[in-house]
């Protein structure tokens, strides 16, 4: 009972449970034998178990790759047991234990490189976040304020705002004088959204302001030059709507041409608010050489002209209906001062769209002659 020996698996057994076991086998006539190479069977078994969690492990998800570890467990435990009936001997334990070491150390490194990969993309995303509000903070910064422009001005009043559907987007407005007595200004839309776009509004704004300081007065001949140079340089084929305008200030005589956009209100005093359904062409970049032609309207003092772009008549709310052209008319109707216009449509686009999502780019330019 005190005679302990070491087995072939290394286990210290008294020498009574070696003779009982040799009894046993004998009655039975059922030997068990370790076989020759079974050190290399078993290091076969913990290659093929590693090489299937090696290859698993990383591009599976971690509940996978469990249930992965708990098969190979069980069919290493089965060819240990189906070896055992057979009468040979295999320690399936090592390979296992080798296994779940190595898929411990498989899976904490995944983790680790998907918390690294997080980091990375977070680290991105807050980089890439900034820039936009940099290109934000730019292209607002590009568009002009009438309010301070215009401080002194009593002749005409002047309001504009834009909410960009992102961060940055493809409308802009402008407005500044050409001499004493002439206001332009200019309402855009460049088609597609995001930055591309914003690039695109920042060419086309500046080359139809340059156009029009040069002394271009008439806006189907800016229109003209404009769609030659912007089409010259266009690789992507966008395209831009435009509404420009040319407001003398002593009488009221307003020159203006549409390329493509959104028909604008323009209301006399006494009047209903009306669409000028006037085209001076298709939008720039469209058709290269399109002679444009301009159109004329006299404001009287009291009257105004309110340009939109399609974000404000084409706004869906959350059942997928249209702002509409009827409503807009409907909103300003009544309404004189160039603010309370744009505060009005703005809000009663908002209330309209409920808790849908801004599906384009807002612009609103509203002029009003006061009088010489």
């Amino acid at each position: 009972m005190l005679d302990y020996q070491i087995t072939a698996l290394g286990e210290r057994i008294p020498g009574v449970e070696v003779h009982a076991q040799i009894l046993e086998q004998i009655f039975d006539g059922e030997y068990l034998r370790r076989p020759t190479g079974a050190t290399w069977i078993e290091a076969a078994l913990l290659a093929a178990a590693g090489l299937v969690l090696v290859i698993c492990v990383p591009i599976v998800r971690p509940w996978v790759s469990a249930s992965l570890l708990a098969a190979l467990l069980g069919a290493l435990a089965a060819t240990g047991l189906v070896a055992f009936r057979a009468g040979s001997l295999l320690n399936v334990a090592a390979p296992a234990l080798g296994a779940a070491f190595l898929f411990a150390t498989l899976l904490a490194s995944t983790l680790a490189e998907a918390d690294r990969q997080r980091r990375l993309l977070r680290e991105a995303q807050a980089r890439v976040a900034g820039e936009l509000e940099a290109a934000r903070r730019i292209q607002m910064g590009l568009l002009p304020a009438p309010r301070e422009l215009f401080a002194a001005e009593r002749r005409f009043s002047l309001e504009a705002l834009l909410e960009p559907a992102r961060t940055v987007g493809g409308d802009f407005y402008d407005c500044f004088m050409l001499d004493p007595h002439h206001l332009f200004f200019l309402v855009g839309d460049v088609s597609g959204k995001g930055l591309a776009a914003s690039l695109f509004m920042a060419l086309s704004k500046s080359l139809l302001k340059s156009l029009a300081l040069r002394g271009a007065r008439d806006p189907a001949e800016i229109f003209n030059q404009a769609n030659a140079e912007i089409s010259r340089d266009n690789p992507e084929s966008l395209f831009v709507t435009a509404f420009a305008g040319v407001l003398d200030a002593r009488n009221g005589r307003l020159a203006f041409c549409s390329a493509g956009h959104e028909p604008p209100v323009a209301c006399q005093p006494g009047g209903a608010p009306q669409r000028l359904m006037q085209s001076g062409g298709p939008p720039l970049c469209v058709i290269r050489d399109f002679a444009y032609s301009a159109s004329e309207l006299e404001l009287e003092p009291g009257g105004w002209l309110c340009v939109v772009t399609d974000g404000v008549t084409e706004a869906m709310n959350e059942r997928g209906e249209l702002y509409g052209a009827a409503r807009l008319l409907e909103t300003v109707r009544g309404l004189a001062e160039p603010g309370a216009i744009a505060a009005a449509v703005r809000d009663d686009v908002r209330r309209f769209a409920g808790k849908a999502e801004q599906s384009d780019d807002l612009t609103l330019l509203c002029v009003r002659r006061n009088g010489a």
